[in-house]
């Protein structure tokens, strides 16, 4: 499906400001599950000068220096992105005992994953997260469904800014945005072996209006599937990833009122059904939305 995003960040300060230079991680992901077929940044003021870059997690930047004051900070992105995935279970697994929780993986992959795998220290985490293994009879997709359920049964609120909470304070007051609820179900993912990251970008929901906030979740790695996209219905393909990052999910880069995005829906305005819907067998992954950036 394709997607053609227009996103408006405006930044005005009361008084003439010296503009120190800027990460812009706003380009959405490029890879076999999600194509992107054009980009473009457009900074007010303009910058004296912009340089493209790779992070650590791979992801693509843009960095911006400025010379003078100015009382007004504008980035807009353009871009197009056609996703690909259409099934979130298009994964085969061999050997039934590789998705046993905590999740054994191989030395490789475990030196790939050591930072997704660092646990909570919050106990009350930790134990929402044995409970929730404990109230389950199968593997990793069962616990992934089963914690999705949990999840989704919290309240879900819109808070423009600000960084997400921590998963303990999420779990004790039964609400938050997305982006805390993330951080929960990440927490809670490790607490128990599986290796798990935040990830921001854009998610195709509701049919009324054109106008979107920016959305978090999470993605786990599953032995034998590899990086699976998981909301709080279920496993996803309705969103766009933008990016990902081995950080802090304090440091998540992610204002859902803040950063306005502007969507032009698909041709007939056909849609995926909103989350949290999905396979009715094991809630969790979702399909089709744009990744902007992937946060450990």
């Amino acid at each position: 499906m394709r997607f053609e995003v227009s996103h408006l960040t405006r930044y005005t300060y009361e008084r003439p400001v010296l503009l120190e230079p800027l990460i812009v991680r706003l380009r959405p992901r490029s890879d076999i599950f999600q194509r992107l077929v054009s980009f473009d940044l457009a900074v007010d003021p303009q910058p004296e000068g912009m340089s493209e870059m790779v992070d650590a997690e791979g992801n693509a930047l843009s960095q911006a220096w400025f010379l003078g004051v100015a009382s007004m900070l504008a980035l807009r992105t353009t871009f197009a992105v056609d996703t690909l995935r259409t099934n979130p279970y298009d994964y085969i697994v061999l050997d039934p005992d590789s998705l046993r929780v905590p999740m054994s993986y191989n030395e490789a992959d475990r030196r790939a994953l050591v930072h997704y795998l660092d646990p909570p220290g919050d106990p009350e985490v930790q134990a929402f997260a044995k409970d929730v293994l404990a109230a389950i009879a199968g593997g990793a997709t069962s616990f992934l469904g089963e914690l999705c359920q949990r999840i989704s049964s919290m309240t879900q609120e819109v808070r423009p800014t600000g960084d997400p909470m921590p998963a303990g304070q999420t779990l004790a007051l039964r609400r938050g945005a997305c982006r805390d609820m993330a951080v929960l179900f990440i927490e809670a993912c490790r607490a128990v072996g599986i290796a798990a990251r935040f990830v921001t970008g854009y998610e195709m929901s509701d049919a009324g209006g054109n106008e979107r906030d920016l959305h978090a979740w999470a993605e786990v790695y599953l032995n034998g599937a590899g990086w699976r996209g998981y909301g709080r219905g279920g496993p996803d393909v309705r969103e766009l990833p933008r990016h990902q990052r081995g950080v802090d999910h304090g440091d998540a880069d992610h204002r859902e009122g803040a950063d306005l995005c502007r969507e032009r829906l698909p041709a007939g305005g056909a849609r995926h059904p909103c989350p949290p819907d999905g396979p009715a067998a094991a809630p969790g992954l979702d399909l089709l939305g744009v990744v902007l950036i992937l946060i450990g």
